[in-house]
């Protein structure tokens, strides 16, 4: 009986090992390794946003391949040109450098912009019509320079929604940054919640696994239809599974964390 109860006793410890000092018993999404999802980051629109550090240190050196998921609501009507992600956002190096850009390109539509030459090189946009931007929708951004076609796509709510050519590679100049454009512009009011990054292209498959049927799953454990886990270079979950701190967003998988800039708040509304 003495060795049963050690065992039991020991099992409950092991079981507990994230549990909360609240008294609660649930220690909630905010420990890592947890799955659920809580909270999103609600951006004002007016000067929040959020820059979470070099590029190469997600996507390498050079950029020839990638996948970009991102579960987005706009609080009121997007503005035009309002930005929700922006890869070198001001310029490092001078305008002929890479850019990467997720915008509204009206109220009812977001695009996406990849060119490695700002100032030479038109690049791709590829745009998708958003029906309610004001309930909880998700993006797959898909980049690969070595395919002989359709070198950037992007997919809404788990569809292919449209394609682009762009197959050169991407020389990684400057920041990744949440909800503004540039230095000081073009900022978005709403949620971002569950981005994240691999260095691999996501097939129309898998993109249908992430999406779940509009229910977010944490990216770093594969799923039924999604083995791409081990490929996530950057994954920002937007409130859950922080480090510390209630300005600060952790990089669960990577070293670019971010603290929250100007008016942004966690806020217990995701999809």
């Amino acid at each position: 009986m003495t060795f049963a109860k050690t065992i039991a006793v020991l099992t409950v410890s092991l079981m507990c090992i994230h549990c909360s000092d609240s008294g609660s018993g649930d220690a909630g999404p905010n420990y890592p390794g947890s799955t659920e999802n809580e909270f999103s980051l609600l951006f004002n629109g007016v000067d929040g946003h959020g820059t979470a550090g070099d590029i190469s240190a997600t996507l390498g050196d050079p950029v020839e391949v990638f996948s970009i998921s991102i579960w987005f609501k706009a609080e009121g009507v997007p503005a035009a040109e309002s930005t929700m992600l922006h890869l070198n956002p001001e310029f490092e190096t001078g305008r002929n450098s890479m850019q990467a850009r997720l915008y509204w390109s009206s109220s009812t539509q977001v695009a996406f912009h990849v060119t490695p030459d700002f100032d030479g090189d038109l690049g791709a946009t590829v745009t998708a019509d958003v029906a309610d931007p004001q309930e909880w929708n998700h993006l797959v951004l898909t980049f690969d320079a070595r395919a002989t076609s359709d070198n950037v796509a992007v997919y809404l709510n788990g569809n292919a929604v449209g394609s682009g050519e762009q197959g050169t590679a991407l020389i990684p100049y400057g920041n990744i940054v949440f909800a503004r454009a540039g230095a000081s512009q073009n900022y978005f009011h709403g949620y971002l919640d569950e981005v994240a990054f691999w260095d691999s292209r996501l097939g129309s498959e898998e993109i249908v696994a992430v999406y779940n049927e509009g229910i977010p799953k944490n990216v770093r454990f594969d799923i039924p239809g999604y083995e791409s886990a081990d490929s996530v270079t950057g994954l920002w979950r937007m409130g859950d599974e922080n480090f510390s701190g209630e300005q600060n967003v952790s990089d669960r998988v990577g070293r670019n964390h971010f603290t929250i800039v100007g008016g942004g708040t966690f806020e217990r509304e995701t999809p």
